[in-house]
């Protein structure tokens, strides 16, 4: 059997098995004992008496499956098994109620981004700690009053005039520098492609050339063949007597006729091959001078080193954005001091304004009054317990 519950107000009169006078009313839950054949549904109430017959029209418009609810709709209620879906709009007090429903058993079902089970864990936390939507606006100005207080600073420094313009100037050089970073690894990838692909085609070229060259090769070693018996039947002529030149004559007569054939395969395999051959040979020109200049392009990247600059930028930005923050009077570790300091020395050498060296000199008199070594080295992680706050 089902459990069905009406989603509309109704004054439907229950038949004569119920007392007269009841009638249907929202989330009133419901068992299925019978279905027409109109799917007409005939039901029972959940703890209580008697049936009612509800039409096909009313139960497509009004009915719907009664095994879930809302958390308010759920107050009062307890089941065998309760099954909660929780999400960041939930409140600790909804999921007190929704996981206290079931008698044997209560669970929770975490809506995610991910399959992640810490932003499950991390949403629960919230909901957890989430007080109730009606604090009362005493008790919220209250809050707010703590707040303002709390945020509160108490300047250290005035901010010169033209230290927007300063740190402005430092986030536009960052930005350039690793734009030209970013352009020199897109040119880099974009050499190296062309490297790859002249090495292809050289690779192509020798491909299509091996059965030229394999039988230039062979028309060479003909020739070769022909030049020995060239000069063996020479040899013969010089050493034969006067009965025997005339068929020495005659063998060298042969030996020439057959190095000349030999030299002409050798010329027609060659013209065969010369296309394919000035192929080969411009595919391996190029490659040479792709390598030529990615080594001279190589060389002059190194002599820049962009990856330096945009460190040197970063250093010059985060210098800027500390010594602000200290000015304002935040919570500015020792560590961090030491490191703007040193931040802001390093950008003295590149400053024709005088700027950088005017806001090291202010922040390290700072720091020596106040008893902080700015001279040792700037630390890569801040050292604990040395925060300052005036």
């Amino acid at each position: 059997m089902t459990n069905l519950t009406s989603s509309h107000l109704t004054a439907l009169q229950i038949s004569r098995q119920v007392p007269a006078g009841d009638i249907v009313r929202n989330r009133e839950l419901w068992i299925v004992t019978d279905i027409g054949a109109g799917g007409d549904l005939t039901v029972t109430q959940i703890g209580g008496h008697g049936t009612v017959r509800l039409s096909a029209d009313y139960v497509r418009e009004h009915v719907r499956l009664g095994y879930a609810a809302t958390e308010p709709g759920n107050q009062s209620d307890n089941q065998t098994v309760s099954i909660t879906l929780a999400t960041p709009a939930t409140t600790g007090r909804g999921l007190y109620v929704a996981m206290t429903r079931g008698q044997q058993d209560n669970q929770v079902l975490v809506v995610t981004e991910t399959h992640d089970i810490a932003e499950a864990r991390d949403i629960l936390e919230g909901v957890i700690a989430s007080d109730r939507a009606d604090t009362p606006a005493v008790t919220q100005r209250r809050h707010l009053a703590e707040q303002d207080h709390q945020c509160r600073l108490q300047p250290r420094c005035q901010i010169p005039d033209w230290f927007n313009d300063v740190q402005q100037q430092a986030a536009r050089e960052l930005d350039e520098a690793r734009r030209a970073l970013q352009e020199c690894r897109v040119a880099e990838a974009r050499r190296q492609a062309d490297m790859e692909e002249a090495q292809r085609c050289v690779t192509a070229a020798t491909a299509v050339c091996r059965p030229f060259d394999e039988a230039v090769d062979a028309a060479g070693v003909i020739v070769k063949h022909a030049e020995d018996g060239r000069r063996l039947a020479q040899r013969e002529l010089d050493a034969s007597g006067v009965f025997g030149r005339r068929q020495a004559r005659s063998q060298l007569a042969i030996a020439d006729a057959r190095l000349a054939d030999a030299n002409q395969s050798l010329e027609s395999a060659i013209d065969l091959a010369r296309p394919t051959s000035n192929t080969r040979t411009a595919a391996l020109d190029n490659l040479a001078t792709v390598r030529r200049e990615n080594r001279s392009q190589d060389q002059l990247d190194r002599w820049h080193y962009f990856p330096e600059h945009v460190d040197d930028a970063q250093r010059r930005v985060a210098a800027l954005g500390g010594w602000r923050d200290w000015a304002q009077g935040k919570t500015v570790s020792g560590g961090r001091i030491i490191g703007v300091v040193h931040g802001l020395s390093e950008a003295v050498a590149m400053d024709d304004t005088g700027a950088y060296a005017v806001l090291a000199d202010v922040l390290g008199r700072w720091a020596h009054t106040n008893g902080l070594d700015v001279s040792r080295p700037a630390p890569t992680i801040e050292p604990a317990g040395i925060d300052i706050d005036l």
